[in-house]
């Protein structure tokens, strides 16, 4: 088991999910509360898990639209995956599980 770097998990989120989330702010809320109170791990064992702060500055950098992490920040509930996000992540063969 090893921690992933919030940056290397950007740029996974970002290519499996970038346009979806890009696409409405409901997205990207649903994004951040997937990440929010919410551990994610794939078939390697690596282990993405992250801060309300951070999941918000994730969701603004995947974005890049000019807001910052505090227009993320409990924008939503927290540990709730998407159907969509779920499924694709799955894809790629990542699992999650509230913490």
């Amino acid at each position: 088991m090893e921690f992933i770097s919030r940056y290397k998990f950007t740029v996974i989120l970002d290519h499996i999910l970038g346009d979806w989330i890009r696409e409405s702010v409901s997205n990207a809320q649903s994004m951040w509360s997937a990440l929010a109170n919410i551990e994610w791990e794939d078939t390697h064992g690596n282990i993405a898990s992250f801060s309300f702060r951070v999941a918000g500055d994730i969701v603004a950098d995947i974005r890049d639209d000019g807001t910052i992490y505090m227009d993320w920040y409990c924008c939503a509930d927290d540990g709730v995956v998407d159907p969509v996000i779920e499924k694709a992540m799955a894809g790629r063969g990542w699992t999650w599980r509230n913490m």
